[in-house]
């Protein structure tokens, strides 16, 4: 597995700089290491992602929603279920309808086996 693209190298971090291509790395590398199995290494993938694009509510609702299936996948089901209502609340918020049945799937599955 290639090592995490360094936060202070991230194009997010400069404004004059697009934020799109360290958001997509980041996501990248941490699919990677969930079919890695190494869940840990995916959680920092996905803060990371998650810290370039606080202004795009759509993509936050995401990384909310796939960082707390691996804390679901981890066994830790109460911050997985923090994070997909978390995940609900900001679809709610910003009117993203088309978000919502998705993500109230993954807070399903959790309480189910709960």
């Amino acid at each position: 597995m290639s090592n995490i693209m360094p936060l202070a190298d991230s194009p997010a971090r400069d404004p004059a700089l697009p934020g799109p291509p360290a958001v997509e790395k980041y996501l990248e590398q941490a699919r990677e290491a969930e079919r890695d199995g190494d869940w840990s290494f995916a959680v920092e993938c996905y803060d990371r992602a998650l810290y370039c694009v606080t202004e795009d509510p759509r993509r936050v609702t995401e990384i909310l929603r796939w960082t707390g299936s691996v804390h679901r996948q981890r066994g830790d089901t109460e911050l997985a279920l923090e994070l997909y209502e978390a995940s609900i609340t900001i679809a709610e918020l910003n009117e993203l309808d088309d978000q919502l049945a998705s993500r109230y799937n993954s807070l399903a599955i959790v309480k189910q086996f709960s």
